[in-house]
């Protein structure tokens, strides 16, 4: 109450002041022009600069506006008047408008000339209204009208200055005989005038905030894009880390701003999406984050006019604990004014693995039995699956089983690169056509889009439509907006096939695709006895067929309740629903090979069906209330608001054996296995901001909000009590002495403090919950003993007093822009303080004690530079240069943890197969990793047995270094241009993290590494070692040379994960685009713009980085629905680890 108090005070402190808008309510029969100025400066805050004297013969003007356009207003007002008049920034100015060129006039006269032309818009070559076109050094001028269209008289010789609001001015000099002029306006560069969309949608100028803020235009997103959102955005914001980390149709992504706020195994550190206003949010938990990252997809890039990237919780806080970790804003395409546009587009890309890299596999070595000879090779073997065998020599060797005549399959030893060819270059094709229009009172937009893709497993596809519809009307003083996004997705896909590169290289993989004539490709004769059936066969055997629907709505009511006073409602519903079938088809093996196969072949297998149906559903409404006002040089902007949220999730699933390939549950041999969950959460929130501005120069901004969450427990409802505010400067405005410097533009400086929160309360954490007992789970007896149903507490003990994580955020920043804003830079340090890491405590849960508590506390911290130069060069011939620079620094530090943990929080502790941690330590950065090395003497020289000299793993003394988060981030566009033809470069560069490989460790152990290929597998002195002379102590070895250089050796270093642990450092030449564009004159063709793209074209890694890209953690094929949620430590690793992905692609826009 205090809260809404505060807020309201302010706002009716100064309702008795004018609006700012940028239309004019007026009526009245032969009104003055005063009295018409008047109206202006009160209803848009524009200020009107005239000399009395010419009001003098000024007529009287009858009026009868019901919110005109400014625009539109001043030319009913200016009709027939002796007068013109100009507008720069948001000054009218007044002056007499010249004569008529009428009879003959007197020589020097008769030098004047009729001047007429056309302002455009340079980007999209629409009229500009209202610009003005004045005679430099003279009063004299034009203002053109709502075609662009002016006319004025000047001299040869003379210079017309066109300027326009949000335009670069533009100088043109007359010439004699002058044919009419086509201006085209650059918009202008200053970010610091731009309008920027801050929290709820509330729009500000640049100037008036007090934090960061990044956009990024639609043209940006989509010069180099496939149809993905987020690759789209991929190095183009300081301070965005946005990962690509799979390989399949929908890459999996992982993004990250500022780094990561918490440690806790509940955070997910993952940004908040807002479409158009519609919060994209399933809830703040770990799993409902990572649906959104897969419903992103959803959004067809090419509908987007711009992203703002919110990148801290100082500039998020209105939306709570969602936008703890910043907020990523998207804003849909409108319809433009005049005639109806028709935009068509196509998209043709190919993406293919990229091995250019990939220097970790041996490729000399094939099959054998981890035996070695008395020479020390390996001794072939045909049943395994492994680098152990001995050298490549090109004779024929038998592989597999024989068959019933006793026959081997017979192929060449040698190298081949048939598992690299299986992977198909995958291709999309995406068509989008988009109509679009508006008018004075009402603006209409439907794009539509339909995507067809083919996946790098043989096999694999994916085909979606997408529909996005946006449509506003004017009624009255009432303002509605309505925007609907529809897409689904049908994709089926084969297995992962996490070894396939990692298959001895003589197997000839491609001899197997006719599997249902071939012998050798059957399920009796194929020569693998772990996997039976051919990578052919499974890729069609083994399927997972999906449907996703997903519907983004929502409803935008902006009413004028009074001139002051508006009121904006946003009811939004966001539901995703996606039901998969995985299935599996029977194997049936003949009598021989039951008998005689192997292991996996002893028996015929069912088919395996399972089928799952997910469904997500969010019901939104945001409700401002928003007084604008203003005070002699003081103006207000006050805003209270309340935000209600309920997410319901749904998932029923079921699974059997189908006696025959009828793929339906009600066919299955043994009882359907089934599951259901269920959840509904709610949260309310009442919030407010009030700012003041002061000579729109100086600007502060104070917030509050207060949440009631579902998730905590009823006592700690409604205390979550968040506040903050943020000044900025406009210095060089408020310092007089800085307006002499004609080379600064501008030059400001802002600041940043508040509290928010990251709601990581899980459900039931607050809260005592039953669920239904396993059987024979002690003391409750088995849900089928004699009829009994028994219950069991949830897992844990919940904490009725556990609370958000209260999170204090600060951020100082400045920025400058210089020589009429063709350099420009802007410089940002934050930190972040979270005070109440929630962790798990390890006590018995039959205790009684809670098992969950805010027990840590951790530092996140930074800055970020950002650069900017346009242009660099810029020629009279039309060639130009523009350029901008990106680099940020992340870092943060774990002040302290419970006790009970005794200074070491495991993230991640190591198995074997993955053997490596992940840690977060008092003292030190989250996240380090927990790896393990050879065992050393105190010299660091590895010890090795006298009689054998191999080496041990220490697995006593794990060793902890490394962060699994780059310390250093950053991107540099350059951009080319020359008439029509532009070239774009975008380099992205990560620096400081590390990265563990799975493959690396698989592949050591079973021989496919290259680390095995030392001293050509031939016994050695392991460097740098020394031995126990038996005495204690440890003498350098000089003589002992190893047992074997084979598996033998090679099995003590599976565990010495320190091995595999490598810089993840990269540079990459993310994006270049050569693009061509033309504009046409015709009634039909506007425009033709013609792109050729590639991505990843080059890449750079660390000296040690054998692997390829560090940030793919996943090659193609099926990876499950969800996104692997590794947000939280920013790292993640498996088996089936690519070297990376390549894309390359055209793109075709025509413009009707």
């Amino acid at each position: 109450m205090r809260l809404t108090f505060l807020l309201m005070t302010i706002t009716f402190l100064s309702v008795h002041a004018s609006t700012f808008s940028q239309s004019v309510t007026l009526s009245g029969k032969d009104l003055s022009l005063k009295k018409i100025f008047t109206a202006i400066e009160q209803q848009t805050g524009y200020v009107v600069f005239y000399n009395s004297e010419l009001l003098k013969t000024a007529k009287p003007v009858t009026v009868a506006a019901e919110e005109m356009p400014l625009a539109a207003f001043l030319e009913t007002a200016f009709k027939d008047q002796p007068l013109n008049y100009t507008i720069t920034d948001k000054v009218i100015t007044l002056a007499v408008k010249p004569p008529p060129l009428e009879g003959k006039l007197p020589f020097v006269v008769s030098a004047f000339i009729e001047v007429r032309g056309t302002v455009l818009n340079a980007v999209n070559k629409e009229p500009i209204a209202s610009a003005s076109v004045k005679i430099k050094g003279k009063n004299r001028g034009a203002i053109t009208d709502a075609q662009g269209n002016f006319a004025l008289n000047a001299e040869p010789g003379n210079v017309l200055v066109i300027t326009s609001l949000q335009y670069e001015t533009q100088e043109i000099k007359i010439i004699p005989n002058q044919p009419a002029l086509t201006v085209l306006m650059n918009p202008a560069v200053s970010k610091l005038d731009e309008t920027v969309v801050t929290a709820f949608g509330i729009e500000k100028s640049s100037k008036e905030v007090g934090y960061s803020v990044a956009k990024v235009s639609g043209a940006d997103i989509n010069r180099a894009n496939s149809g993905n959102l987020l690759q789209g955005l991929a190095g183009k914001v300081s301070g965005l880390n946005i990962a690509v980390q799979s390989a399949d149709m929908n890459p999996q992504m992982r993004v990250l701003i500022r780094g990561i706020r918490s440690f806790s195994t509940t955070s997910n550190n993952q940004p908040l999406f807002i479409l158009n206003g519609t919060p994209l949010s399933f809830g703040s938990d770990n799993g409902s984050a990572a649906m959104i990252m897969d419903f992103i997809n959803n959004i067809n890039p090419a509908d987007i006019e711009n992203v703002t990237v919110l990148k801290g919780a100082n500039g998020t806080a209105l939306y709570g604990p969602e936008g703890v970790n910043g907020v990523i804003v998207i804003t849909t395409k409108k319809g433009q004014k005049g005639k109806p546009a028709i935009n068509f587009r196509n998209n043709v890309s190919f993406s293919r693995l990229d091995f250019r890299n990939d220097k970790s596999k041996q490729r000399r070595f094939g099959n054998g039995s981890g035996l070695v000879d008395d020479k020390g090779n390996g001794i072939y073997s045909s049943l395994d699956k492994n680098g152990w065998g001995p050298a490549y020599d090109g004779r024929l060797v038998p592989i597999g089983r024989a068959d019933e005549n006793g026959d081997y399959q017979m192929v060449t030893y040698s190298d081949k690169k048939d598992a690299r060819r299986f992977f198909n270059v995958s291709h999309t094709i995406q068509n989008n056509l988009s109509i679009s229009q508006s008018d004075a009172i009402s603006d209409f937009y439907l794009g539509l889009s339909a995507v067809n893709a083919t996946g790098m497993v043989p096999g694999d596809k994916q085909d979606a439509v997408n529909l996005f519809f946006s449509a506003g009307r004017k009624l009255g003083k009432l303002n509605v907006q309505l925007n609907l996004n529809y897409s689904r997705t049908n994709t089926d896909k084969g297995p992962e096939f996490t070894d396939m590169l990692s298959t001895p290289t003589f197997i000839p993989i491609l001899s197997y695709k006719d599997y249902e004539n071939d012998k050798w490709s059957d399920l009796n004769h194929y020569w693998n006895d772990n996997d039976v059936m051919s990578p052919y066969q499974a890729a069609t055997a083994r399927r997972k067929k999906g449907t996703d629907n997903a519907v983004i709505a929502g409803l935008i009511l902006t009413g004028k309740v009074l001139p002051w006073l508006t009121v904006t409602d946003k009811p939004s519903i966001v539901y995703d629903g996606f039901y998969e079938k995985s299935t599996s088809q029977p194997q049936n093996f003949s009598d021989f090979a039951k008998q005689f196969g192997g292991y996996n072949r002893f028996r015929d297998r069912l088919s395996q069906l399972s089928e799952e149906t997910r469904s997500n559903t969010t019901l939104n409404n945001d409700l401002l209330i928003t007084a604008l006002n203003h005070a002699g040089d003081f103006n207000f902007r006050t805003t209270l608001g309340s935000s209600v949220k309920e997410n319901y999730y749904k998932k029923l699933g079921g699974s059997g054996n189908p006696i025959i390939p009828v793929f339906n549950l009600a066919f299955s041999r043994d009882p359907t296995g089934a599951g259901e969950e269920s959840l509904l959460t709610r949260n309310y929130s009442f919030f407010g901001t009030s700012g003041i501005g002061y000579k729109d120069k100086v600007f502060v901004e104070l917030m509050a909000r207060n949440d009631w969450d579902s998730k905590r427990a009823k006592a700690g409802r409604g205390k979550d009590l968040y506040i903050g505010g943020n000044t900025s400067v406009i210095l060089n405005e408020v310092i007089s002495s800085l307006k002499n410097y004609t080379w600064l533009s501008r030059l400001q400086v802002r600041a940043a403090v508040n509290t928010t929160a990251n709601m990581n309360i899980e459900p039931y954490q607050s809260e005592r919950t039953l669920q239904m007992a396993y059987s024979n789970s002690f003391p409750y007896p088995g849900t089928s003993d004699e009829g009994v149903i028994a219950y069991e507490y949830l897992g844990g003990n919940p904490n009725p007093l556990l609370k958000p994580e209260k999170i204090l955020s600060q951020e100082y920043g400045a920025s400058v822009s210089l020589w009429k804003n063709r350099v420009s830079a802007d410089f940002t340090w934050y930190t972040q303080r979270n005070n109440g890491v929630i962790m798990k405590v390890k006590i018995p849960w039959l205790s009684g004690g809670s098992t969950v508590d805010n027990l840590g506390i951790m530092r996140n911290y930074g800055w970020e530079l950002d650069l900017k130069f346009d242009p660099v060069i810029k020629t009279r011939s039309g060639f130009s240069i523009s350029a901008d620079v990106r680099i940020a620094m992340n870092d943060n530090k774990v002040i302290s943890i419970s006790d009970v943990y005794d200074g070491l929080f495991p993230l991640k502790t190591p198995y074997y197969g993955s053997m490596y941690g992940i840690v977060a330590r008092t003292g030190e950065r989250a996240f380090e990793y927990q790896v393990y090395d050879l065992k050393r003497d105190a010299a660091g020289r590895v010890i090795v047995n006298k009689e054998t000299g191999m080496p041990d793993v220490d697995m006593n003394n794990p060793i902890y270094g490394g962060r699994t988060l780059p310390k250093y981030s950053g991107g540099m566009n350059l951009n080319f241009a020359f008439k029509g033809f532009t070239l774009a470069v975008l380099g992205e560069f990560n620096t400081g993290a590390m990265h563990y490989s799975e493959l690396m460790q698989y592949d050591v152990q079973y021989g496919f590494s290259a680390l095995t290929l030392y001293n050509d597998r031939k016994p050695f002195i392991y460097p740098n070692s020394s031995y126990d002379d038996g005495s204690g102590k440890y003498v350098p070895n000089t003589s002992v040379y190893t047992k074997s250089a084979n598996q033998e050796l090679y099995s003590h270093f599976t565990n010495a994960s320190a091995n595999y642990l490598t810089k993840a450092d990269f540079f990459k030449i993310r994006e270049v685009v050569i693009g061509y564009e033309r504009f046409f004159k015709t009634k039909t063709i506007k425009k033709l713009n013609l792109s050729v793209y590639g991505r990843n074209v080059f890449n750079f890694y660390a000296k040690a980085n054998k692997s390829g890209d560090p940030q793919l953690i996943k090659g193609p094929g099926d990876r499950g629905y969800r996104t692997i949620p590794d947000n939280l430590s920013g790292s993640a690793s498996g088996v089936s680890t690519v070297p990376g992905v390549a894309q390359y692609g055209v793109i075709t826009t025509v413009s009707f």
